[in-house]
This record gives structure tokens, C-alpha cells and sequence, in this order.
């Protein structure tokens, strides 16, 4: 934890009289692992205020003083990390010998760039992706449009060798606009909940290259125009090639079936992505990558690059921005996050 944020976390964040063991961070700034479910109770309490969900905010710790959107949002990432920290276990077998752990594949993400890869998690195993906090601003004509998420979660389960499914929250989003300098509009709640079906085609135990197929379903959970009003759904066809010098390609093209508003049918837009990555260390990654979307309205394209950390073999920290290219785009978008495998 920054400096900065130990300042802030010795100020007056909670309410006077709470128990020492509801404390989400000591005065140092460290998260404490004995108090996880009082900690787990603050971080859904803050996001159910903000989202304006009264039920949820009954969670046992109040929060005070002025503490950042943005350190609330890393103060939940914290908290993920903490509840899905594996443990270390040997495996027996009936008769009471230990045995080798099963060999697992190399863990692939599906963040943090646009372009899915066709890769599933191991079958009995679970992967938690999450945008912590990602920040995008366009203006155009006079009006500047803000949005701002947190906890975009996209929990990932291996099924099969060649299976999983997925469900993607959104735990926050901020929208706010303004026009000729003057804020006319702030939105804010929970987003859309996402179904996810992805099947391995091939590759998905080495090789040179992979395919598969990914189908979603789109629920309209969000809060009023902060997501879609009518069940929606889409295909996608991701592959990956290995290139020379230790370079990847990625790409995927699909369709996104969208509800036309105030009309009973539905259109398409044409999803197509490519992205190039490359591991400059044994620990430290890039990748950059075009993006197009054409069909429903505008053409909006963007350019996207990122670095990625890997601590270990089950986690990775991940950061990066997108820079709108055409004019319906964004112009530009700002983002950290995590996968951890457990």
C-alpha cells in the first residue's frame, strides 16, 4: 500500500466505538486476515451506498471521512485477493500417501485486453479476473462524458478439459456528463450480469496455435441507463497463434446482438479485434492491440496497450489505457486489475 494511502487510512474512516475486530485495515494499512468477513462487509456496504441498495448497507461497518472512489475500489480489489488466496494442500490418495499435485497448465486471462482467448481454466478449478477500477473520458461537440467502474469481476470455472463457464459482475459504475463545463447528469449502480459458455476447439494443452467459440448472455440487471434494457446476446470466435521471437498474435471476431430501443427487434454489431503480446521479463508483459466495432451506429475503433506483472504462476496485476481512433470511440480509458487462479 502507497504512502498515501496509509495517511488516509490512519484518518477517521469508520465510526467512533467500533470493535477492534471490525477494523478493515490497521493503522499501518495492512489488511487484516483475522477480520475477513467484517472486511468483506465494509467493501459490499460501500458499493451498496453508492449503488444506492439500502438493504446492503444494514453490513455492520460505516464508513466516514473523505476516502477516495478510487482507494475504496483498490481496498475491494485487496479484499478479493484475500478471500480467494489458495491454500497450499498435498493430495492423498485412500490409503493416507502423499502424492504429486496434478500438473496445471500455464494460466491464461482473458484480460487484460479486449481480444478473449480460446484458452479454458483447468477443470476443477476456478479464475477470478477483475478490472479494480478503470476510468474512460470523450468529449465531443461540447459535451464530456465520464465513466468509471468498479470491481468489474469475471469469475471463470473449468467444467471440462475443454469447458467452462462464466459470470461477469459489474459492481459499480459512475457515469457523469456535462455539458459546456456545467455536470447535467450523474448515474450511478450496479451494471449488467453476463452468462458465459466457452468451449476449446483445439490447442488448449500446447501447440502452436488455439481456437474455440465463447457465447454470452446479457441479463439486464443494471441500474436505469447505465446498461441494456432487453436480454441480449453474442458469439465470438477467438484464435491464437505462436509467432516468431517469442511474440503471440491474438484475434477474435463475433456478433453482438443488441435490442433496438423503443423497437421489438434486434440488430448486429460486428465485433473484430487483434492484439500482439510479448514477454519482455520472466515476470513482465505487453501487449497492443486494434479494436472495431461497425454495425450499430458509428464505426468506433480504438488502440489499446498494457504491461502485465505475474507475482506467481496463479496471479497477475495487470494495467493499461485505450485510445479512442475514431471519432464514436472514447478518447481515452484508463485501467488496473487482477486474475487470480485458485
Amino acid at each position: 500500500m502507497s504512502r498515501g494511502a496509509s495517511r488516509l487510512m490512519n484518518s477517521k474512516l469508520f465510526s467512533e466505538g467500533e470493535p477492534a475486530g471490525a477494523y478493515l485495515v490497521c493503522e499501518a494499512g495492512v489488511v487484516r486476515a483475522g477480520s475477513m468477513m467484517c472486511s468483506v462487509g465494509a467493501c459490499l456496504r460501500f458499493v451498496a451506498q453508492e449503488a444506492g441498495c439500502r438493504e446492503l448497507q444494514s453490513l455492520g461497518i460505516k464508513w466516514r471521512g473523505p476516502l477516495s472512489a478510487a482507494l475504496r475500489s483498490m481496498t475491494c480489489g485487496l479484499l478479493f485477493f484475500q478471500l480467494f488466496r489458495p491454500i497450499e494442500m498435498s493430495a492423498e490418495t485412500a490409503g493416507g500417501q502423499v502424492t504429486e499435485p496434478t500438473q496445471l497448465r500455464d494460466m491464461s486471462t482473458d484480460r487484460p485486453d479486449a481480444t478473449e482467448s480460446p484458452f479454458t481454466v483447468d477443470v476443477g478449478h476456478v479464475q477470478l479476473e477483475m478490472d479494480v477500477v478503470s476510468h474512460a473520458r470523450d468529449r465531443e461537440k461540447g459535451i464530456e462524458t465520464e465513466e468509471t467502474n468498479f470491481g468489474v469481476i469475471n469469475l471463470r470455472f473449468g467444467v471440462s478439459p475443454r469447458t467452462e463457464l462464466g459470470v461477469f459482475l459489474t459492481s459499480l459504475t459512475r457515469t457523469k456528463v456535462a455539458v459546456d463545463g456545467a455536470i447535467s447528469q450523474i448515474r450511478k449502480g450496479f451494471g449488467d450480469v453476463i452468462l458465459r459458455a466457452k468451449v476449446n476447439a483445439w490447442g488448449n494443452d500446447g501447440g502452436g496455435s488455439a481456437g474455440g467459440m465463447i457465447l454470452d448472455l446479457t441479463l439486464p440487471t443494471a441500474a436505469d441507463g447505465l446498461g441494456s434494457d432487453r436480454v441480449q446476446g453474442s458469439l465470438f470466435l477467438p484464435v491464437n497463434f505462436d509467432l516468431p521471437a517469442g511474440w503471440t498474435l491474438g484475434a477474435m471476431t463475433g456478433i453482438d446482438l443488441r435490442r433496438d430501443e423503443g423497437e421489438s427487434g434486434y440488430r448486429n454489431a460486428l465485433i473484430s479485434t487483434a492484439t500482439v503480446g510479448h514477454d519482455l521479463t520472466e515476470r513482465i508483459g505487453v501487449f497492443f492491440e486494434l479494436t472495431s466495432e461497425a454495425g450499430d451506429g458509428r464505426h468506433v475503433a480504438t488502440f489499446n496497450m498494457g504491461l502485465t506483472f505475474r507475482i506467481d504462476p496463479n496471479l497477475q496485476f495487470d494495467a493499461g489505457a485505450n485510445l479512442g481512433i475514431s471519432a464514436a470511440a472514447a478518447d481515452s480509458e484508463i485501467f488496473a486489475g487482477l486474475s487470480r487462479r485458485f
